[in-house]
């Protein structure tokens, strides 16, 4: 939980005003703090954390985070066709 200078939560909208102000201080295009959870979800299933974890770590079940929140990407789809190019043809 996150909380304020006197131990209160924060409401959801409150992490969404910070966010947008963070994203204008960064000079950057409109994000949505939701399109940053997608992010994050989609680079930890890259770097090769397990899918359990990362499934508890954002909340919700696997089914979920392979579904909803993993997304392909041109490198990993590259990847995946060197790994099966080898396993044709070994050696």
């Amino acid at each position: 939980m996150v909380a304020d200078p006197v131990g209160q939560p924060l409401r959801p909208a409150r992490y969404t005003n910070l966010w947008q102000r963070a994203v204008v201080a960064a000079g950057v295009r409109p994000i949505r703090l939701h399109d940053a959870r997608h992010t994050a979800i989609t680079l930890l299933l890259a770097a090769g954390v397990p899918v359990h974890d990362v499934a508890a770590y954002a909340g919700h079940d696997v089914v979920q985070t392979l579904s909803v929140y993993a997304h392909s990407s041109r490198d990993a789809l590259g990847a995946a066709g060197v790994v099966l190019g080898a396993a044709y043809l070994p050696g």
